[in-house]
């Protein structure tokens, strides 16, 4: 199964590029990257030139993440890789 993965992982790097690929792994990763708790309250929507779109239940989870924000940057630049998002925008 490894395999198969690892194959079909090369080939959506060939077709959308390795730094959209990144993207999508951070997209995928939202639950883990933030925990359960922000996760429960917070869910990613798109990545779109870098920036990582987030819906949240409420205000007050909106400012709760604008002051998290640089933390969550900080820990996805260490997981994977600086720069692939380089923002989040809270809706």
């Amino acid at each position: 199964m490894k395999k198969i993965n690892s194959t079909v992982n090369n080939m959506l790097v060939r077709i959308i590029g390795r730094k959209a690929m990144k993207e999508y792994e951070v997209f995928r990763s939202w639950n883990t990257l933030v925990g359960d708790h922000v996760a429960q309250n917070s869910v990613p929507i798109k990545v779109e030139n870098g920036v990582l779109h987030v819906s949240v239940k409420s205000s007050v989870w909106r400012q709760e993440l604008r002051m998290l924000r640089p933390q969550i940057l900080k820990k996805i630049d260490e997981e994977f890789g600086k720069g692939i998002i380089r923002d989040i925008q809270l809706k």
